[in-house]
């Protein structure tokens, strides 16, 4: 699901033996409930991984969520068979309207995500007692 959220397509099994490894070397921080729950969300679909990770870039950017997606995000980046995802492209004239059009995306996907992640916490935080 990370790679299919990160790259748009599913990555090599190299990728995810990688990312499990790295995983049980303890690279990213332990997950409270509610990371647990935020993690289970995302992992539904890359749209909803998209909503909880642009939201907790402006919740909690130190997550332990994000920093599991960032872990995946730098394997998959370090990969020659990756780099073309990740170098910079020649752009025409007209590809600015394209940009501008990926901007608007992000920035509505940002905010709703900052929505989504604020109100499952108001709701996680109503029904359960442990801390955030």
């Amino acid at each position: 699901m990370l790679g299919l959220y990160l790259l748009g397509k599913r990555p090599d099994e190299e990728f995810v033996r990688r990312y499990c490894e790295a995983m049980a070397l303890g690279a990213c921080g332990r997950m409270n409930s509610w990371d647990e729950r935020l993690w289970r969300i995302g992992l539904r679909s890359p749209r909803s991984m998209k909503l909880i990770d642009s939201g907790l870039a402006m919740h909690s950017p130190f997550s332990p969520v994000r920093q599991r997606l960032l872990l995946m995000l730098a394997i998959l980046e370090a990969s020659p068979a990756n780099s073309d995802q990740f170098l910079p492209k020649k752009y025409g004239k007209l590809d600015f309207i394209k940009l501008a059009g990926v901007v608007f995306r992000m920035t509505l996907a940002a905010v709703l995500g900052w929505l989504v992640v604020a109100f499952l916490r108001f709701r996680y935080s109503r029904c359960c007692t442990t801390s955030l």
